[in-house]
Order: structure tokens, then sequence, then C-alpha cells
């Protein structure tokens, strides 16, 4: 997965006020990598950029600070 990590990250370098690249960035750690930390700074990231974006949403879904045990298919994004 690391070259995908890094496309990601290539995204938001270059298009860094598109909210949608950090949300799906953010979205990629935390399905993926399991990087909760770097997948909410990237979430809250997209949300600055786009308050009513899907990012919003996945940052109040219900459990998200405790979706650390749960399945990857309950994560909010």
């Amino acid at each position: 997965f690391p070259d995908a990590h890094r496309t990601y990250v290539e995204a938001v370098e270059k298009q860094p006020l598109n909210s949608t690249t950090w949300y799906e960035l953010g979205c990629f750690e935390l399905q993926v990598l399991r990087d909760r930390m770097s997948a909410r700074r990237h979430l809250e990231r997209a949300r600055d950029l786009d308050p009513r974006g899907p990012a919003a949403t996945a940052l109040i879904s219900p459990g998200f600070s405790d979706q650390a045990q749960a399945p990857p298919e309950t994560a909010p994004c």
C-alpha cells in the first residue's frame, strides 16, 4: 500500500485547496492503514476547506473516536 498512500499524498500536495483529495487521503489512512491520528488530521483539513462536505459527516459520525477496534466496514468514510 505504500504506492497508493504516496499517490494520495502527492494529490494533496498538487491540490492543497481541494477538499476531496484531503478527504480521500484521510479515508485511505483510516480504512487501509488504520492510522487514526493521521486520518483525523487530514479529514479535519478537508472539513476546514469544505465544512458541508463528507469529511464533516465522517468526523461527527457516532463513535469515530471509538472506531479503533471496529471492523473497516464500520469506518465513517
